[in-house]
């Protein structure tokens, strides 16, 4: 179990951003049941998504350099799957911030050319 605390010591490095997911959280969640609630919860699905995984990854490479030995599987094979995973969890994290700012910014109209 002191793969818990020393995942607790990474923690402080990560914290403006992680803050700054927090805060991401809190103000989508105030705002689902305004207006704009569809774009709140995409915004709120990607900051949540965004936190969890940098949360996780921090927790999951922790454990998994120390207890590499008891494993079985090399500890480069187990970190760069980890990667992946948290790779995919930003990505997509990343675009349901993104599909939150532009949907519904443009209309048929402003999207057609003129002739």
């Amino acid at each position: 179990m002191e793969w818990i605390y020393v995942s607790f010591t990474q923690l402080p490095y990560q914290t403006p951003i992680l803050l700054a997911y927090l805060v991401g959280v809190i103000l989508s969640l105030g705002r689902l049941t305004l207006r704009g609630g569809r774009f709140a919860a995409f915004s709120l699905a990607g900051c949540s998504l965004l936190l969890l995984t940098s949360v996780g990854f921090t927790f999951l490479r922790t454990y998994l350099v120390m207890s590499e030995s008891s494993v079985g599987v090399p500890a480069t094979f187990s970190l760069v799957a980890a990667g992946w995973f948290r790779l995919c969890g930003d990505a997509v994290g990343t675009g349901l911030l993104i599909a939150a700012v532009f949907m519904g910014r443009f209309s048929k109209s402003e999207n057609s050319r003129p002739e």
